[in-house]
Order: structure tokens, then sequence, then C-alpha cells
């Protein structure tokens, strides 16, 4: 059997090289050469591994369902692991991915896929596992989409919410536009429940909708964010150049991480009108799309972060207990 050049994609852990390795010997590849994208090309987009990588004399070693179909599709040799076995075969009831076209036909493999670096999300991040497995996936399938974030015209983010004696129901979602053409995609929505004192509401809601887009990696896009005029503030208010306190700390650091932000209101229209229906359905109802919501903890990351690196720290030591 010829040598076959093995494709190693990012989401196949290090931990089951060696048995990988038996695997190939088993199958009469014992002498393939292994090519891992983790090592050569970091955060690469599906599309350019299938239109850069792949050919008739590699094979390919995922763990992700969907890009394996798609490679398979493509004519392509994949085998998927699911943490015991590998296969060679389609996944039945796994649609594949659907790919951007290619408008580069000379396009090269960048050393580096990586998105600009934004300073606080690694301090709103949600912390158990399975929830940021989630948050990886969705955003791979959201710059797979486009192709990479340079194809993304404009983030759409509505945002309104539902109140309740101690607290609130906040829904956010968000539209991305294409600037290739491509149609525009719905690409995350996020229901919260939050404990909130009445006049914080407004400033909690809003930073929850600059969080999403900060979580998904999509604040270098240019950004609008829609509010629910009937019971926002106007977000310019929530910007205090005297004392602030540690909702408005939180909130400034937010909007730092967004080069190109805008805020329009909007008391009607068919997303807002959607979105005010949802909320109203969800609030009716026990629903697992709610997720509970942790701002408090967010605040005392981000304050902590700043103290222990002296940045700003005058500015929210005073009030910040407010």
């Amino acid at each position: 059997m010829p040598q076959k050049k093995i494709i190693i994609d990012e989401s196949f852990p290090n931990s089951q090289v060696e048995n990988l390795s038996k695997h190939l010997e088993r199958k009469g590849l014992k002498n393939s050469s292994l090519y891992f994208i983790s090592q050569k090309h970091p955060g690469m987009p599906d599309h350019q591994i299938i239109q850069l990588l792949l050919n008739e004399t590699t094979v390919f070693i995922t763990t992700d369902r969907p890009l394996h179909n798609t490679v398979l599709k493509k004519g392509f040799k994949s085998l998927f692991f699911n943490g015991d076995n590998f296969s060679s075969k389609p996944l039945k009831g796994i649609r594949p991915i659907n790919l951007p076209p290619q408008v580069k036909k000379d396009l090269q493999p960048k050393d580096q896929y990586t998105e600009q670096k934004t300073e606080v999300r690694h301090l709103v991040l949600p912390k158990s596992e399975k929830s940021l497995e989630k948050l990886r996936t969705k955003r791979r399938r959201i710059r797979n989409y486009f192709g990479g974030i340079e194809n993304m015209g404009t983030v759409a983010v509505t945002v309104s919410f539902e109140s309740f004696k101690s607290s609130i129901l906040i829904g956010i979602r968000i539209k991305i536009s294409s600037n290739t053409g491509a149609k525009a995609l719905d690409a995350s929505e996020s229901y919260i429940s939050e404990k909130a004192e009445p006049e914080k509401r407004n400033i909690i809601a809003m930073s929850y909708a600059l969080i999403l887009p900060i979580q998904l990696m999509l604040n270098h896009v240019k950004t609008i964010v829609y509010y629910d005029a009937r019971i926002f503030t106007e977000p310019g208010k929530f910007q205090s150049h005297e004392m602030l306190n540690q909702y408005q700390f939180l909130y400034n650091k937010l909007l730092e991480s967004f080069p190109k932000i805008e805020f329009e209101p909007s008391a009607k229209g068919f997303f807002i009108e959607r979105l005010r229906q949802k909320l109203y359905d969800l609030s009716m109802s026990n629903s697992n799309e709610i997720v509970q919501g942790n701002i408090s903890e967010m605040i005392n990351e981000v304050q902590q972060f700043y103290l222990e690196n002296k940045i700003d720290k005058d500015s929210f030591l005073t009030g910040c207990n407010a």
C-alpha cells in the first residue's frame, strides 16, 4: 500500500496519538507521516483544511462528526474517532457542513489563524468544560460558514429583557451579514436569568449583550446593538467619567473590546418583536434554554485581573462596592 500523509485535526486528542499509530499499523499504514494541524496551522478553518491540505494521498483524522462526513462527501479519506474506535464510513444522521465558496484559487496555508486577542475574554468565559465545548463548536461553525472573520460584514445584536420580582430574563440574538454575498446567518441566541435590582437591570442586560459576541470572538467585526427601546436607557448613560461603580467598570471594559460599535433603539420590527415573544414564552415555562447568569462572578474576575495588573486601579477602587 502506498504511503499516506495523515492529517490530524485539532479536535483529535494528543493522548490518543499512540492509539492512532497502532490503528494505522493494523491498516498497513505504519510508515505514513503524521501532520498535526495544531502545530502547523493552528485555528485553520474547516474549508481551508479541505481545500489546501486534503487530496487523494491523505487520510484525515478527526472527532468532528460533520467535518468527517464533509471530507468523505468531497471524495477524500477520513477516519472518525469516537473515543474508542475509528470509522471510515459516513455517520448516519449527521449533516455535512456548508462550505463557503472558494473565491481565492491561489490561497496558501497560514502559520497562524488565531483571531485578535481580547483582554477581557478569558474573564467572561463559562467555567464548565461542557459549556466551553459548546461555545467552541458554535464559534467554529460561524467561522466556517463565512470562511473566516474577514468575510463577515456586520454583527447585529438584538437585546431585550423581561422583569420578575428580583430578577430578569435577558434575551440576546446575533445575526451576522457577509461582505462576500453569502446569505446572512442567525448565528446565536442566548437566554439568561440573572438576579438584579431594578436600577441595575439595564446595565446588566446590556453587559450580557456585549459578552456574547466577545465569547464568540466576533467583537472585532463591526457591531450594531439593537436594544429594546421600551425598557432600555440610552447606553451612553452607562459610561460615566466620574466615579465608577462595579457594574460600570465591567461595562466599560467590555465596550473597549469593540473597535467599531453602534447602538440603535428598536421599538418595533420583526427581530425585536420576535425576541419579546420568545422571552414571554420562556417566562411561562421551565425551559432548558434558560441559563443561570453569573454577573457578580464576572465582575469579581475583571476587578481582580485589573488590580493584579495595576491597570485602571484607581478608576474602580472608588465606588466599586456601591
